[in-house]
C-alpha cells in the first residue's frame, strides 16, 4: 500500500499499488511503511477488494420426502393430541384388518395425533398430521424438531419411528403386533382352509374318495367283525349274573 509523505497535504489516506501520485497535491505516494490502525480511512482499489465467498447456502429441509417403505417428514412440531378407548380384542384385530393399526396388547387403544408444519423463516405452507399408536418410548414436545418416519395410507400416516433432532434422541411406540403381520396370518390360515376345501371337493368329483372309503373299510370291517366275535364269546362263557331279589324288596 502507499500513502502522501508530503507534511502540507491533509491526506491521510492509503491508496494502492498502482496510484502513483496523491489526487490531492500530486506528490507522488511512496510505500508505506508502518501499519495504520485508521482501516476506515483507507482506500483499496476495486480489484483488491475481497470477495466474500458464499458457497454454502443455508437452505430449509425437504418437508416431504418419500423413500422405499413410507415417506418422511422434517419439520416441527405444533400440536400433540392424545387420546385412549376401551376396545375388545376382536375390535382390535378388525382394526388391524381394515384400518391398518398395530395391535396392542394393553386394555386400552392408546392413539397420539402429531401436527407437524415445514420449517421456514417465512410463515409455514405446509402442515401434515401422522398418527402413531401405543405409549411411545421417548418424549416429544411442541417445538420440537422432528425427523418423522411413517407408513403412507390413503387416510392416514402411521409413525413407525421419530427421530428429535433437538435433543438428539429416538423416539419409538411401545411393544406391539404390526398389522402387516397380523394380515399376513389371518390370510395364510384362508388360503390352508380354502386349500384343504379344494382338495376335498377334488376328492369327491374324481371318485378317489370312494377308493379311499372302500380301502379303509376292508381294512376296518374284518378287525370290527373279530371283535364283535370275541364280545360274543365272552359273554357266553361269563354271563351276566342276575341279580336275585329279596322277597322285602316286593
Amino acid at each position: 500500500m502507499k500513502r502522501c509523505v508530503n507534511q502540507n497535504c491533509d491526506s491521510t489516506f492509503l491508496y494502492g499499488n498502482d496510484k502513483k501520485e496523491c489526487p490531492f497535491c500530486h506528490h507522488r505516494l511512496q510505500y508505506n511503511s508502518h501499519v495504520t490502525t485508521d482501516i476506515s480511512r483507507e482506500i483499496i482499489a476495486l480489484d483488491e477488494v475481497p470477495m466474500i465467498r458464499n458457497d454454502e447456502s443455508i437452505e430449509n429441509p425437504v418437508f416431504i420426502r418419500h423413500v422405499f417403505n413410507g415417506i418422511e417428514c422434517h419439520g416441527r412440531i405444533v400440536e400433540i393430541d392424545h387420546h385412549e378407548v376401551f376396545n375388545g380384542k376382536w375390535h382390535k384385530l378388525f382394526n388391524a384388518l381394515i384400518r391398518n393399526e398395530p395391535y396392542q396388547l394393553a386394555h386400552q387403544t392408546a392413539e397420539y395425533i402429531i401436527r407437524v408444519e415445514n420449517i421456514t423463516d417465512e410463515y409455514p405452507t405446509d402442515i401434515m398430521d401422522f398418527c402413531m399408536y401405543g405409549n411411545y418410548l421417548g418424549r416429544l414436545q411442541v417445538g420440537d424438531e422432528v425427523v418423522i418416519k411413517a407408513k403412507d395410507y390413503s387416510d392416514r400416516k402411521v409413525v413407525r419411528e421419530i427421530y428429535n433432532t433437538t435433543t438428539a434422541s429416538m423416539v419409538r411406540p411401545g411393544f406391539q403386533i404390526p398389522a402387516g403381520l397380523i394380515k399376513v396370518c389371518v390370510w395364510g390360515v384362508l388360503a390352508i382352509i380354502v386349500a384343504l376345501m379344494c382338495t376335498m371337493v377334488w376328492l369327491f368329483k374324481s371318485g378317489a374318495i370312494v377308493t379311499c372309503i372302500a380301502i379303509v373299510g376292508a381294512a376296518i370291517f374284518p378287525i370290527l367283525i373279530f371283535a364283535f366275535g370275541v364280545w360274543l364269546l365272552f359273554r357266553s362263557v361269563f354271563p351276566r349274573r342276575r341279580r336275585r331279589r329279596r322277597f322285602w324288596d316286593n
